[in-house]
């Protein structure tokens, strides 16, 4: 055997234990981060911050997380372990006046830990270039839907968007928040929604949907995407059942709600919905009707969704889509 064919057997080894690896501390980064969240519904504070520190040891936490960490560690007045979690934050974007008008953060930005970390200046590290860059597309991007075009000038101009994204992700992967940071609609508000990034890439996913449900599941397991991104875009993946992690299209969540019924996922939709969010260590569907009953009491957390809701339908209109619900399958979770 060549010493050359040997030294390629050992590369190979090397980086397939080496992906492999990476995928490993991505399933640890998350099996952390659901038991944080568990806890915190729970109000094990304590606890829950102990979950976010070990996640962090897998991968640095996606803002969402962090902001859940911060606010978890304020609950108990621990403020080494908010400035800690707010660097995350501060080194993507969010500015210090978030901490300084959001009243969850009063007792925080009087505390020695806040004058520390002030002192430190800490440099937002995001590159502004890109970032801008996207906004211009999504301002493209929105153009002939604001002027109301047809279809065929919208299909153009996304396909015009889609090389320049095609060549962004060739170069950079999937732009994620350490590199374009993420974007607040106001400074005291910390972004919930669609971001720039997400709007545009609905549209491309729309034009190309297998092109995309690989690439992104990769880019999941390689901890460059947010699992719950993946579950939002798959809504318009045309009910692919290899990607299915929601139980409604319409409103890309778990719950609808007629007038003061809520249906969710049927025995068999759940047994399928669960099996494919373990596979991108996303919670099953008992934890989301957890968050989302905690998402009535708690709306400090970015945890849990309100179910979504028709709003021009009659009684009749009303009565017809619950039995047309219970005949496809889905059950009533609460009348």
């Amino acid at each position: 055997m060549s010493k050359n064919l040997i030294l390629l057997i050992i590369f190979f080894i090397i980086f397939n234990g080496f992906t492999l690896y990476s995928e490993q501390f991505i399933a640890n980064y998350y099996s952390n981060v659901n038991k944080a969240e568990l806890l915190i519904i729970q109000a094990k504070y304590k606890e829950a911050v102990k979950h976010y520190k070990k996640a962090e040891k897998y991968r640095n936490l996606f803002a969402k997380d962090a902001f859940n960490a911060c606010l978890a560690s304020v609950q108990i007045n621990n403020f080494g372990a908010t400035a800690h979690f707010a660097e995350n934050l501060l080194k993507k974007g969010v500015d210090s006046s978030f901490f300084k008008m959001n009243f969850e953060f009063e007792n925080f930005v009087k505390s020695k830990d806040w004058q520390l970390l002030t002192r430190k200046r800490i440099q937002c590290e995001i590159d502004f270039n890109i970032r801008n860059y996207i906004l211009n597309l999504l301002e493209k991007d929105q153009n002939p839907r604001l002027n109301n075009l047809d279809i065929l000038e919208r299909v153009k101009v996304d396909l015009e968007i889609g090389k320049i994204m095609d060549s962004l992700f060739l170069k950079y992967g999937y732009l994620n928040e350490e590199l374009i940071g993420i974007f607040p609609e106001k400074p005291d508000e910390f972004p919930r929604g669609w971001s720039p990034l997400d709007i545009i890439l609905i549209h491309q996913v729309k034009l190309d949907k297998s092109k995309f449900k690989s690439l992104f599941e990769k880019y999941v397991h390689h901890g460059k995407m947010h699992n719950t991104k993946l579950a939002m875009h798959s809504t318009n993946f045309d009910n692919d059942s290899f990607y299915l992690f929601r139980c409604f299209n319409f409103g890309m969540g778990d719950f609808i709600k007629i007038g003061q019924d809520v249906f969710t996922c049927g025995d068999d939709l759940e047994k399928l919905i669960n099996n494919n969010r373990q596979r991108i260590h996303l919670p099953n569907l008992a934890f989301s009707i957890i968050s989302a009953d905690f998402r009535k009491r708690n709306t400090k957390f970015i945890l849990g969704a309100k179910p979504m809701f028709y709003t021009d339908l009659d009684f009749k209109q009303q009565d017809d889509l619950r039995a047309d619900l219970l005949s496809k399958g889905y059950r009533l979770i609460k009348e």
